[in-house]
């Protein structure tokens, strides 16, 4: 099995959340339904990763080998290809005649193995039957082994669904709080503002300017966040596929001005644009390049005090025949911890923050910049210090133009 099969294999396997978990009721009564058909003393449901072997479920012998080595393993060679694995004789083989489980006690002698197959076709364990004494199960009971195998398939599938099934249940409850209370604050401030102009149409054109940046910049968070909301409810559903296309980052700079500056220049915050590939031509998806643009320039502005600035570069390497095409957004803000830094790596959400002039954050645009970031090819890297501002890069490898 090479290398990146395995892997892949291993991601199978690991999708289950199974390894290390407790005795359950429907794989145990499938273990001891397959050691009564196969008439074997010993059944046992069997996960193998990358370096150990763990049993789900156990008939016939003791607990105390629930947790075996892969090396010391029989099933990691039903793992090869889909069909049984059958040793009449473990004693006579020299794969195995030395594991001490059949050398000592308690002297095994006969193995079958029907494949754990997953429906994309890994297979990430077995079930098997043992015996003390050699033998050769006839056909019909090996294709019984074969049905009750798919049937340990069926309730390992059956539980990945109930577990994600409860994963969107919390991702849903946590979404509704979230529109039920944290979008309120940007309306209720666009609410307020407008009310106290059309009670107060003698205020003088500084007044109304003022008064006017405050629902601009509400309505800029409000839409910031449902923005957020709504790709983070199709990350976690149906996914996104990436459109390439030839585009000119000299509108998507436009664009980025023309929606972020508003909100700058309320907090008096200078932001600048630099670097050897302002006008150029890329290709790459993006739609997707400006909502992580998007979504690092305005926690830029977001989380910099008043006065302060935010400087974007936007530069492109060749190399090799090849493009790299780098965004830095560097702001003289709060800075990040070490601790959240390394969740924002992850792609892990941060939850609700608050920004140096009371803005609120959803915390789902980082999740959603790690994944589009990891869509194109790229890498994201944070140079940041409390007290003192945060950078954040991402490097994002080019296709050749169409």
């Amino acid at each position: 099995m090479n290398q990146k099969s395995e892997a892949q294999r291993l991601e199978a396997l690991n999708a289950y959340q199974v390894m290390n978990s407790d005795s359950e009721k429907e794989y145990d009564e499938l273990t001891k339904l397959a050691s009564s058909i196969c008439e074997t003393p010993i059944s046992m449901i069997n996960l193998i990763d990358k370096d150990e072997q763990w049993s789900k479920s156990i008939f016939g012998t003791a607990s105390s080998v629930r947790r075996i080595p892969r090396s010391k393993t029989i099933c990691q060679y039903a793992l090869q290809k889909n069909e049984l694995f059958e040793v009449s004789d473990l004693s006579a083989d020299d794969r195995f005649k030395d594991f001490p489980y059949v050398k000592n006690e308690p002297g095994l002698k006969y193995y079958l193995g029907a494949p754990l197959e997953n429906p994309e076709g890994h297979i990430i364990g077995t079930l098997c039957i043992l015996d003390y004494v050699p033998r050769k199960l006839n056909e019909e009971k090996k294709n019984q082994l074969r049905i009750l195998a798919n049937q340990v398939m069926a309730h390992l599938e059956l539980r990945k669904q109930n577990v994600e099934l409860r994963r969107l249940n919390s991702f849903h409850v946590d979404l509704m709080k979230m529109l039920s209370h944290d979008l309120r604050a940007p309306l209720n401030g666009i609410i307020g503002l407008a009310d106290l102009m059309v009670e107060a149409p003698e205020m003088d054109q500084k007044e109304s300017e003022i008064m006017i940046r405050g629902i601009g910049q509400s309505a800029q968070q409000l839409n910031q966040m449902i923005g957020d909301i709504l790709n983070y409810t199709i990350l976690d559903s149906t996914g996104f596929e990436l459109n390439r296309e030839n585009a000119d980052l000299k509108k998507t700079v436009e664009k980025m001005k023309s929606i972020y500056q508003p909100l700058a220049k309320f907090k008096n915050i200078t932001v600048t644009f630099s670097g050897s590939a302002l006008d150029e031509v890329v290709n790459t998806d993006i739609e997707k390049f400006e909502q992580i643009f998007g979504n690092l320039l305005s926690n830029a502005i977001k989380f910099t005090e008043k006065g302060g600035s935010v400087n974007i570069s936007l530069d492109s390497i060749a190399q090799n025949g090849s493009s790299t095409l780098i965004l830095s957004v560097k702001d003289t803000g709060i800075g990040i911890p070490e601790e959240v830094i390394a969740k924002l790596l992850k792609g892990e959400t941060v939850g609700k923050t608050t920004g140096t002039s009371g803005e609120i954050s959803s915390g789902l645009g980082s999740k959603i910049v790690r994944h589009f970031t990891g869509m194109l090819n790229g890498t994201l890297e944070i140079v940041s210090e409390v007290g003192t501002g945060s950078e954040f890069i991402i490097t994002i490898p080019q296709n050749k133009m169409e």
